[in-house]
């Protein structure tokens, strides 16, 4: 369409050049009839260019409308080609899924299968193991309860022994019990150890024996320690081995019981002896 316009606008200046260059000798007349002439040559080419438009237009339409009849085609071809896909793509899903089942189920079976066998290889060897362990226990129980058995005879013998030796030390304690029940021997058991306490304590120069301790006395003390006096004579401190044992027996004897009367009794008695051997010690031996 532009191009058939840009060509009758050409073919007008070209007649405008030729009527400016032509002589001026040409009849008006003429000029006229030539101008007419063009100008109902453009009407006409303009007629028919419209036309031609017009024709284009209808094509263009007619095509236009072909086109969309081809698109709705091609769409609804596209549409049922996609449905044709998605329908045969939903179909492998679904038999993939099915084989996924299928496949999971074998593997479920034979992991049960492997399981259960390697559950009961797993019992038979513990009881295999069950049995190696209770023969051992039973030997090793039977060894120990051997040693154990021989031990306590050994221990039992032992405690004969010593329930023997217990009777012959039960024996020598009567014998001493008897012995101490003498009070002049139990007196001079007393001396003994009352010496052998100042021998480890004391020197033989800080303490004398068997001596008199208030002059022209006739009593001897058993011990007597130096202390320091007055000029070259010494200070004696006569010690005697007395003990009320008799009485102190009696006392533990009512602790033992737990008579609290037999036990006020029994120290009164006991502070009675002792206040009466310190009197007796200090009427004798005391010189102040």
């Amino acid at each position: 369409m532009e191009m058939y316009l840009i060509i009758a606008a050409l073919v007008v200046v070209i007649i405008v050049l030729v009527l400016r260059k032509s002589p001026d000798n040409i009849n008006e007349q003429i000029r006229k009839e030539l101008v007419t002439e063009i100008r109902e040559s453009i009407k006409s080419f303009s007629e028919t260019m419209t036309n031609s438009q017009n024709v284009m237009v209808n094509m263009q339409n007619t095509r236009l409308k072909e086109l969309s009849g081809q698109l709705s085609e091609n769409q609804l071809l596209f549409q049922n080609n996609i449905s044709e896909v998605l329908k045969s793509f939903e179909e492998r899903i679904s038999n993939i899924s099915d084989l996924n089942d299928k496949k999971l189920e074998e593997i479920r079976n034979t992991m049960e299968q492997k399981i259960k066998v390697m559950q009961e290889d797993n019992n038979k060897k513990l009881d295999e193991m069950r049995s190696v362990v209770d023969e051992k226990l039973h030997k090793t129980l039977n060894d120990r309860i051997g040693q154990s058995f021989l031990i306590v005879s050994e221990r039992l013998e032992q405690v004969y022994k010593s329930l023997g030796e217990m009777q012959n030390l039960a024996v020598s304690v009567g014998d001493l019990k008897r012995t101490l029940s003498n009070v002049k021997t139990r007196g001079i058991i007393g001396e003994v150890q009352l010496g052998s306490i100042l021998e480890q304590i004391l020197s033989k120069e800080q303490y004398e024996a068997n001596i008199i301790t208030i002059p022209g006395s006739t009593n001897y003390v058993e011990y007597a320690v130096k202390m320091p006096g007055d000029g070259d004579m010494p200070v004696y401190l006569p010690v005697d081995a007395k003990f009320p044992l008799d009485a102190y027996n009696n006392l533990i004897d009512a602790y033992e019981k737990g008579s609290q009367e037999d036990i006020d009794s029994c120290s009164k008695v006991l502070e009675t002896r002792i206040k009466s051997f310190a009197k007796d010690i200090r009427d004798k031996y005391i010189f102040p």
